[in-house]
């Protein structure tokens, strides 16, 4: 029980420092806002498909799929949370877009 929840909170931890970074790091480098909040997802639920794969193909290991299991579980809860609370928030280059449009 220690285990799986130091495990849950090292996946969330990492998971969001993924958002953090990616959405950060490219605003940093002159991204847009939307183009930052895309790049930031994908940062951040890339590595659980690839961390299971790599463990059961490389390591012949169960036990070493589990930590990879246990954040694809909580990637797609967050990614999906972090989806819906920026859908709700348009950034300033949609608000552009829609007024030059219409």
């Amino acid at each position: 029980m220690v285990v799986g929840l130091m495990l849950v909170a090292a996946a969330a931890i990492h998971n969001i420092l993924g958002y953090v970074l990616g959405y950060w790091g490219s605003r940093m480098v002159g991204l847009s806002k939307q183009d930052s909040r895309t790049l930031s997802i994908e940062v951040a639920l890339k590595n659980g498909g690839l961390g299971m794969g790599l463990a059961l193909e490389s390591l012949g290991s169960a036990n070493a799929a589990l930590a990879p299991i246990v954040f694809g579980k909580w990637m797609n809860i967050s990614g999906s949370a972090l989806a819906n609370y920026w859908r709700d928030k348009p950034t300033d280059d949609y608000k552009l877009i829609t007024k030059t449009k219409i």
